[in-house]
This record gives C-alpha cells, sequence and structure tokens, in this order.
C-alpha cells in the first residue's frame, strides 16, 4: 500500500479547470482595497463601481420593511412570485412597444448577474461562441469562464466609442451560438437605435443564433431619446433573451434584483438552472420590486436629469483641460483616452488608476479590465455625490497634468 504525501494529495485535489478558467475581479478587488484604506481612516472618493449615491425610494424601502415584519415559513415559486412577474411582464410589454409578454415567460433573479449565468448556463455548451463588442462588462468573461463558452469580442471605434453594427454581424460564425448585447453601454455608454437594435435580431433570427440583450441601464438614456429593447422584436423571434434589473433603475444595487425573460422553450431551460442554483428569491425582497413597479416613477426621471446634469458638467471639466472624452449616449460612466495626457509616468490605465487612488486617493477602473486593447482607458462613475464627483474631476485634471 502506497501513503500519499500531503503535497502529493494537494496536486490531485487541484481547482477545477473550469473555476481555473474565470479571471480574477479587478473590479471587486478594488472595491476590497477601498475598504481597507477607508478603515485606517482615509477619504476615498469612490468613482469605480456603478452604485448610485442615493437609497432607494422610501416606499420601496417601507415595502421591504412591512413584509419583514410578516414573516413567511416556507419556500415560495422558483419562478418568482406572481404578483411581481406580472408586473415586470406588463411593463415589459409597455416597453417593447405592445409586444405580448405573459408572466410564464419571466424569472425573477438574485440580480442581473445571475440572470445572465443561469441564461448562459441554460444555452451555452462547452466550445460554444459568445460575440460581444468590447470594451465588456468583465463579468461576462467570468461567467463564460465557468460555463466554458468561447468570448469574442468585436471593438468598437476607438475615437468615437460607437458601435460597428456591420463589423459585429460579420464576425457571427457557425461556432456562434449567441451575442450579448450590452445597451445603454458599460463603460463606454453608446446605445443602439431601433433600426440596429432590429438589424441584429433579424440577422442572428435568420441563423439560429440567440440574442441575449442586457439592458440594466435602459432607463438611463439622454437627450431626452427613447431605449429600444430587443424584446420589441421576440414576438417573431424565439432567440431573443431579455436581461433586466432594478438595481440602476431604482437605486437598489444591494437588493440584488434583476429578471430575465424568454419565450417557452428557453425560459423553461432557464427555470431549471435557476432552481439548481437559488432555488428562488427571497419574498421580502420581491416585496420591494412590487413596490418599485407600482409606485410613482418620479424618482427614474428625476435621476436621469441628475445624472445627464453631471455627464455634461464633468465633459465641460474635461474639455477645458484639454482631456477628450466621447459624449455618452446612456449609462452614468465616462469612459476617459489618457492617450493624449501628460501624465508620463504612468505605463498604462492600470499604472494610472493605482497611482491616482495611492496619490489622490480617488478610484477610478483601469480600462484594461474592460478588453485589453483598452489599457489606454479610464472609466469613472458620475452615479455620485456632486461634491465628491466634481472635487475628484479637479483631482483627475490636476493629476493629467503632470
Amino acid at each position: 500500500m502506497v501513503i500519499m504525501s500531503p503535497q502529493a494529495i494537494d496536486q490531485q485535489k487541484e481547482i477545477s479547470r473550469r473555476i481555473a478558467r474565470v479571471p480574477p475581479s479587478i473590479m471587486l478587488s478594488l472595491a476590497d482595497k477601498i475598504r481597507q484604506i477607508e478603515s485606517s481612516g482615509q477619504k476615498i472618493i469612490d468613482l469605480s463601481l456603478g452604485q448610485p449615491e442615493v437609497p432607494a425610494p422610501n416606499h420601496i424601502s417601507k415595502a421591504l420593511q412591512d413584509s419583514l415584519l410578516n414573516p413567511q415559513t416556507s419556500y415560495s415559486s422558483s419562478a418568482g412570485s406572481a404578483e411581481l412577474r406580472d408586473l415586470i411582464a406588463k411593463d415589459l410589454s409597455t416597453r417593447s412597444k405592445g409586444v405580448g409578454t405573459s408572466s410564464p415567460e419571466v424569472i425573477v433573479t438574485s440580480g442581473s448577474k445571475h440572470a445572465l449565468f443561469i441564461t448562459l448556463l441554460s444555452l451555452i455548451d462547452p466550445g460554444d461562441q459568445v460575440l460581444v463588442f468590447e470594451p465588456y462588462f468583465p463579468p461576462y468573461a467570468e461567467i463564460l469562464g465557468l460555463v466554458g463558452g468561447e468570448l469574442k469580442t468585436v471593438p468598437i471605434d476607438f475615437e468615437t466609442l460607437e458601435a460597428d453594427i456591420d463589423a459585429f454581424l460579420s464576425a457571427v460564425s457557425a461556432k456562434t451560438k449567441a451575442v450579448l448585447l450590452n445597451y445603454p453601454n458599460n463603460p463606454a455608454g453608446w446605445t443602439l437605435s431601433q433600426s440596429q437594435v432590429q438589424k441584429i435580431v433579424s440577422y442572428c433570427t435568420e441563423r439560429g443564433v440567440y440574442v441575449i440583450s442586457d439592458e440594466i441601464y435602459d432607463h438611463i438614456v439622454f437627450e431626452g431619446k427613447s431605449h429600444t429593447t430587443a424584446w420589441s422584436y421576440s414576438s417573431d423571434s424565439k432567440y431573443v433573451v431579455h436581461i433586466g434589473s432594478f438595481s440602476k433603475t431604482y437605486s437598489m444595487v444591494p437588493y440584488r434584483l434583476g429578471f430575465v425573460a424568454a419565450r417557452s422553450k428557453v425560459c423553461d431551460a432557464i427555470l431549471k438552472a435557476q432552481r439548481a442554483t437559488v432555488t428562488m428569491v427571497s419574498p421580502y425582497i420581491q416585496s420591494a420590486g412590487i413596490a418599485a413597479l407600482k409606485g410613482p416613477q418620479d424618482f427614474v426621471k428625476s435621476r436621469l436629469a441628475i445624472y445627464e446634469e453631471r455627464r455634461n458638467k464633468c465633459l465641460d471639466i474635461l474639455k477645458s483641460s484639454d482631456l477628450v472624452c466621447p459624449k455618452p449616449s446612456g449609462a452614468f460612466y465616462l469612459f476617459i483616452p489618457l492617450l493624449n495626457t501628460n501624465h508620463r509616468e504612468c505605463h498604462d490605465a492600470f499604472d494610472f488608476a493605482t497611482k491616482f487612488l495611492d496619490q489622490y486617493k480617488v478610484a477610478v477602473l483601469p480600462g484594461g479590465i474592460f478588453g485589453d486593447k483598452w489599457r489606454e482607458y479610464i472609466r469613472m462613475s458620475f452615479a455620485t455625490a456632486d461634491s465628491q464627483l466634481y472635487e475628484a474631476m479637479g483631482k483627475l485634471c490636476e493629476f493629467c497634468k503632470f
């Protein structure tokens, strides 16, 4: 009998290849570093994460509190409460120009990231290709690493930060199982017009390619423009999957409440993945979602006006310091190129973000985490209190002049 050494046993018990494929989350690692710095008593202006600075409206938090006063002892439906699913279906139908949506086509999830995870888990086999625009939201690569899919990217225009639809669709190949859209886009702020959305859905439907549409910033579109959801074309295509969230619209980031909408067979598959992972979303949290959709919507409109004003003022500040940044059409981020700055001490945006945090105590994200081609960009959020935001903008301009 051979007795194995502890070292040999450890070598046989390596982590799975699946988890080894997942790139580290620099976004969340940075958040941890910020918390550590703040715990030492230092003040940090955090422009790194997409989290509105104000809490959810009172009627939403009150609904959560009231539900906690009536504790439940049983499991609820894995797909979500009938009332919330019905409200989501009606809201989605309204925003998709009357396209019929029934509550059985909606699944309530623990945030949009989990909605995306169970969707990709349900549709993507190892080796299947998923096409995305670059720069892209980093968890896309993390989730695809878990499910075994291959991420294929098509860069947007480096100067205008606009998407080239023809270039994107020409990249669809026999290996492409799905295209993953994110608009209004994080981090670059571009969005899609009605004709562009229709063109993508039509092209993919003809080829049996899924259109997974991550539209969590759908209520944050500027200049009075309207958002066109891909779900508007789901009546003629079983390949459209809609990902939504309450986080950005209603300032409900800590609630972790999202949803996915899909037609029949696809929805059934995603529900199986939901049951195999989280079982269900807390009914208490769902109560807050019900209040959000049933209650007044003035908060959503007022926040949009605030974000647009901040965007405009930030762009003016950058322009006054000869920093050129394309104007985002939606979401609440600026994706700023560093190519023409005078800060010669920094090798790339990773170096820039590190030194900016250490020297000025302002946190931004390096563009390289959104794709290797964007190592000369930084992303900053303007979903931050005015006083802190404009102080940070001043520090950014000062830092770039060195």
